[in-house]
């Protein structure tokens, strides 16, 4: 994750909606963090990220410096595979060997 931008897509994003990172805070339920990350004093870890994205409805990825599409929607690596086939292939090649 690119702390610089992760800091500046906060603040940004804080600014659009008009709120003051008291008000961040209270919309995520993390009381004191937007601050501290808006001023690089440590990085998020992932729910902190995840509950910024949710606030904001962005993608994490966005937040994270990772896409520039606020609306990012990662590819499905599995393809077509349905669960229960990645189940079965799971149990024959992991579980089950024979």
């Amino acid at each position: 994750m690119n702390g610089k931008i992760f800091r500046k897509r906060l603040k940004d994003l804080r600014k659009e909606r008009g709120w003051t990172t008291r008000d961040t805070d209270l919309m995520t339920g993390m009381h004191g963090f937007t601050s501290h990350f808006e001023e690089g004093l440590s990085l998020p870890q992932n729910i902190h990220i995840r509950k910024y994205a949710s606030a904001f409805n962005v993608a994490p990825e966005y937040l994270k410096g990772e896409t520039d599409d606020r609306n990012y929607n990662p590819p499905n690596i599995l393809g077509s595979v349905s669960t229960e086939d990645l189940i079965n292939e799971l149990k024959r090649r992991v579980l089950l060997p024979e």
